[in-house]
């Protein structure tokens, strides 16, 4: 969420006659005290048929989505990964300067399997997974085997995607993880007894980069067209109730 990119467009529409602001941010712990709800998929459909209710020919409608800035470097492997087997994969970070610029990000490795179900039983076996040689799974600890470290997701519109994720300060090792990207990384996997499973890609994200600028071109472009068209609406009307004056 950038809670700068909605003040700004609360900020420069709050005066504007019959114009109506809905925001949806952040997940279900959200709390804004100007009055903003979870973006949650329930929450957007809800929005968009409430608006979709009120419109007219005579009205506009402006969707602005904008989020924190993370970054993906992502290394497409397609491989199955065979039992008892140990591989290493190149990724790269292409915001490492940006991130290693801001001490309070938190960047996360993905890895992302296709299955018809979860593969959670195989990801168990995992006895290492390790980031430029630090250690961040290591199978059999109480507290840093895989799914200590790593949580699953998938999604009902990409049957047969199962994301594994997990943030940098999850391993207590934070600093010595960040400190040791590189423009090109190795990620190793040691994978021990189980069924083979399919590793589609690894992605290695930056985390939310804090935006300590203005807003960039895009964002006040967006802001300017939707003022010039509500501007311009305005005029028609106020020229047509002349003319029937």
């Amino acid at each position: 969420m950038d809670l700068r990119d909605v003040a700004d467009i609360r900020t420069n529409f709050k005066n504007l006659q019959n114009v109506k602001i809905t925001v949806l941010a952040g997940d279900k712990n959200n709390v804004d005290p100007a009055g903003s709800m979870p973006a949650t998929k329930a929450n957007l459909e809800k929005a968009l048929k409430d608006i979709g209710s009120t419109m007219d020919k005579d009205k506009q409608f402006i969707l602005f989505v904008t989020d924190h800035g993370d970054l993906d470097g992502e290394r497409a492997v397609r491989e199955r990964i065979q039992p008892n087997t140990i591989r290493s994969f190149s990724v790269d970070e292409p915001a490492l300067q940006d991130m290693l610029r801001n001490p309070s990000v938190d960047p996360g490795l993905t890895l992302m399997s296709l299955s018809d179900t979860s593969i959670r039983k195989q990801l168990e076996n995992i006895q290492e997974i390790a980031i430029n040689g630090i250690d961040i799974v290591v199978g059999g600890s109480s507290d840093r085997s895989f799914f200590d470290i790593f949580q699953e997701s998938s999604f009902e519109s990409i049957p047969g995607e199962f994301l594994y994720q997990m943030d940098f300060s999850k391993t207590g090792l934070l600093g010595d993880l960040k400190a040791s990207l590189m423009p090109d990384n190795q990620v190793l996997i040691n994978y021990g007894d189980g069924d083979s499973w399919q590793l589609e890609s690894i992605r290695l994200s930056s985390g939310a980069i804090p935006r300590i600028t203005v807003p960039g071109p895009a964002t006040l472009a967006l802001l300017a067209i939707g003022f010039l068209v509500l501007v311009l609406s305005a005029g028609a009307r106020s020229r047509a109730k002349a003319l029937v004056l």
